[in-house]
């Protein structure tokens, strides 16, 4: 199950979508990363992995749709984010077991001062 959550703090606009369902496909996302060479067969390291979707280009799709498997994603939305000054982070749900053990995950997004103040312009003129 997807859950997200908007909300003012600090402010900032802090944007959460929380996969506690299925969650990150580790193993697969791996075995793709080791493929193209980003990543090394002894790389143990859960988050070094998890952080391979933001590579341009990534994808672990078999084949590509109208909304998958382009490669085109999250690294457009955390460049896009990082961009308007905003912070970009995720997070296990659950402690790691194994790679073969999807993880359930949390997705941070933050953003700050004048993005988020223009949008709020921008909606209360309207």
């Amino acid at each position: 199950m997807i859950r997200t959550r908007f909300e003012p703090m600090d402010g900032a606009l802090e944007m959460r979508y929380r996969d506690d369902g299925s969650g990150l496909n580790l193993a697969k996302i791996k075995r793709v990363g080791m493929q193209r060479g980003l990543i090394q067969a002894d790389e143990n390291d859960p988050m070094t992995t998890a952080n391979l979707i933001y590579q341009t280009g990534f994808s672990t799709a078999q084949s590509v749709t109208e909304i998958s498997g382009r490669g085109v994603g999250m690294d457009a939305v955390r460049v896009l984010i990082e961009n308007e000054g905003g912070e970009f982070s995720l997070r296990f749900l659950e402690s790691f077991s194994s790679f073969e053990q999807p993880i359930p995950f949390e997705l941070v997004i933050r953003i700050h001062g004048s993005a988020y103040a223009k949008k709020n312009e921008m909606e209360n003129a309207a």
